[in-house]
């Protein structure tokens, strides 16, 4: 009986968490700032929230809510926009990069912890050191379809191309020029991949093992524990 009432009590959480982290997402979308030409948004940490928070089928059942809502019309994109066009646009491979990261980091997140003998209310600076590390092959996952569709998009001549031109000559402080493959995916590859590591790190990976942390430390001086 006390296994059943475990089990109940845990596809509950999961369920909840799942629409806590969609809400999340939504509003971490419209936390926008630039540095430079560079826009950057929040929702990395949310994606990542869902990895801290969620079992895998959860955390992408989470990500997977996020995309379809989107393509429904919900503006609760980047910029409050919605529609199949945004799932289908020049950002679309990060979104489905969203559902696939979530719930490997998911799973990283708990054999390591695991493995370690803890829960994430009570993980160290160490813990922090490690589960960062552990969101680098979700970020890579991101990162690859993200570029992959950006660089469709990015036909040498489109406004998207020139943007990444700015990007690329506003980094590395030289001109980008316009021809040949390999220049072409260098600048695509900065404006895409590049640019956003360091934020993906900070504001994606280390705020989200920081917030979940608090979330865990909190639920477990009520006594209750999520992981």
């Amino acid at each position: 009986m006390r296994e059943t009432r475990s089990k109940g009590y845990k596809e509950l959480w999961a369920i909840t968490a799942t629409a806590m982290i969609i809400s999340f997402e939504a509003i971490f979308a419209q936390l926008r700032f630039s540095v430079g030409p560079i826009p950057y948004t929040m929702q990395t940490t949310a994606v990542f929230m869902g990895g801290l928070l969620l079992p895998p089928k959860y955390a992408a059942l989470s990500q997977g809510l996020y995309v379809l809502l989107i393509s429904l019309g919900l503006p609760i994109a980047s910029g409050l926009r919605g529609g199949l066009g945004v799932v289908l646009g020049y950002t679309g491979g990060y979104l489905a990069g969203f559902i696939l990261a979530s719930p490997l980091y998911s799973l990283f997140v708990d054999r390591y912890l695991k493995m370690r003998g803890k829960s994430l209310d009570n993980i160290s600076r160490k813990d922090y050191v490690f589960l960062t590390i552990l969101s680098l092959p979700a970020l890579a996952i991101i990162y690859f379809l993200g570029f992959i569709v950006f660089l469709y998009y990015s036909i040498p001549g489109s406004g998207l191309f020139e943007w990444s031109k700015r990007v690329f000559e506003w980094v590395f402080g030289a001109k980008a020029g316009d021809g040949g493959d390999v220049n072409r995916l260098l600048i695509i590859f900065t404006a895409s991949v590049l640019i956003f590591i360091p934020k993906d790190i900070i504001l994606g990976s280390l705020l989200a093992i920081s917030i979940c942390h608090i979330i865990a430390r909190s639920l477990r001086s009520l006594g209750v524990l999520i992981r």
